[in-house]
């Protein structure tokens, strides 16, 4: 299965393959699904977990339009003892940031579609 592209990102809505979504989403080269955080807009190791389970070789967070997802220097620092990248950027960068690795570097991808 190939790891499927972001077609467009809108505020509050993403197309990545042949569907759309309105949530927040993880995506893998397993697939798409949703993202439920502990906290809203802050990012736990638990709210994590299925995307490191893949060992990707970078994650990208989309923030969200305005930047407002938060992810923590004690997460930052697990995933580069794990030997995984991150890198951080708001949600209208970061899914060109995802497509351009596609095939590159094993990449996955949390994505904040709002604020």
């Amino acid at each position: 299965m190939m790891q499927p592209e972001i077609r467009y990102c809108f505020y509050g809505e993403m197309g990545v393959g042949d569907k759309n979504y309105k949530e927040d989403i993880l995506l893998t080269k397993n697939g798409v699904k949703p993202w439920k955080r502990e906290t809203e807009h802050r990012v736990s190791l638990k709210d994590v977990g299925w995307i490191l389970a893949e060992k990707p070789e970078v994650v990208v967070f989309g923030t969200g339009f305005a930047g407002c997802l938060f992810v923590p220097d004690k997460l930052k620092s697990y995933m580069r003892e794990q030997g995984i990248d991150s890198v951080i950027m708001p949600t209208g960068q970061a899914w060109e940031f995802y497509n351009k690795q596609l095939g590159h570097r094993k990449i996955a991808a949390c994505m904040h579609l709002l604020c």
